[in-house]
């Protein structure tokens, strides 16, 4: 885990020179959407379940031991223990559940159950949780009186982990002018931390220079921490579509509503600064699945289109896209 409150300025420089002296090296592995990629970002997660990460953030709980054959989630009530096949079941402070039984399986290492555990267990628990209702928006001061973010006032709200998808070995897709999405998006990542910790947040960066992080290990940083966001940023490709331009965000198959809150702010602010908007989209990405806080993944274009590569490679438009994803970020944490 990497600090947010060191200094990104050394790191942003090689960030640069790396981005200046990027040349293609290897064929694209990157981001494009609808296909499992040589990575294994994609997860081929069971119609209609939960990896045991999601069912923790809707039931307010961290998971402190997984396996593929069980996992154990805790908070300061009570205890959950999942066993996967044969003969899956769930046990909630010692008790067995009577229903339901079956369905729980590990994919691609991760442990997955099916959705009705959720009400079961919540039902069990001694501190029965609920899905919290969504709080009213808060009143806005006239133009030009904004108060300036403290970190007081902003830092209570959590810490946020930003991912800087690829790094070392593996370079993401390759842009047309032959620059790695690796390079690109830990410069914009570094940016969005820097405005963030400006305001007040506690950040942690998966990566703060090239190298390799496992697609596991990203998620478990924000596990970890604690964290009240997690969000993982790429670049896009469709070498057999290169028209297709725009930024997408993403979170999983079955998203949370901090998850889709999340998103909506963020897909907000990257509109309002000229950014051609894709929407939202669902899936079920190895680094969403693995977090147990809200979690979204920001594809910031296309490297494959060849204005969108230009602009890419452009500092000021990195920027640009780095501050409007920070100001949703903010607009996400401030209304949660």
């Amino acid at each position: 885990m990497v600090s947010g409150r060191t200094s990104k300025r050394a790191a942003r420089g090689m960030a640069k020179v790396f981005l200046l002296a990027a040349i293609a090296g290897s064929l694209p592995v990157g981001c494009s959407p609808g296909q499992v990629h040589a990575n294994g970002s994609l997860v081929a997660a069971p119609a209609g379940s939960l990896s045991v990460y999601q069912l923790a953030e809707r039931l307010g709980m961290q998971v402190v031991d997984v396996t593929i054959m069980m996992a154990t989630l805790r908070d300061s009530h009570d205890t959950v223990v999942i066993y996967a096949e044969p003969g899956s079941l769930a046990y909630v402070n010692g008790r067995v559940l009577a229903a339901p039984r079956g369905g729980v399986m590990a994919v691609d290492d991760i442990l997955f159950v099916p959705q009705d555990y959720e009400p079961a267990i919540r039902s069990a628990l001694r501190m029965p949780s609920t899905p919290p209702p969504p709080p009213p928006l808060p009143s806005m001061p006239p133009p030009g009186r904004e108060p300036p973010p403290t970190r007081q006032a902003v830092g209570r709200l959590g810490t946020v982990v930003i991912d800087a998808g690829h790094g070392g070995q593996d370079p993401g897709t390759i842009s047309v002018y032959g620059v790695r999405e690796k390079t690109i998006v830990l410069d914009v990542a570094q940016t969005v931390a820097e405005r963030l910790i400006q305001s007040g947040v506690d950040v942690r960066l998966t990566r703060d220079g090239d190298e390799f992080i496992p697609l596991e290990g990203r998620a478990e940083i924000a596990n970890r921490c604690r964290a009240a966001l997690f969000v993982s940023i790429h670049a896009d490709s469709a070498p057999r579509n290169r028209a297709a331009s725009g930024f997408t965000v993403y979170t999983n198959r079955t998203p949370s509503r901090g998850s889709i809150a999340a998103a909506d702010a963020v897909i907000g602010d990257l509109s309002s600064a000229g950014g051609d908007s894709r929407g939202r989209h669902e899936a079920n990405y190895r680094v969403l699945v693995g977090a147990s806080c809200p979690a979204i993944l920001v594809e910031i274009g296309f490297l494959s289109n060849a204005r969108e590569a230009a602009n890419l490679g452009n500092q000021g438009y990195r920027d640009r896209l780095a501050a409007a994803i920070a100001a949703g970020v903010l607009d996400y944490l401030a209304r949660r």
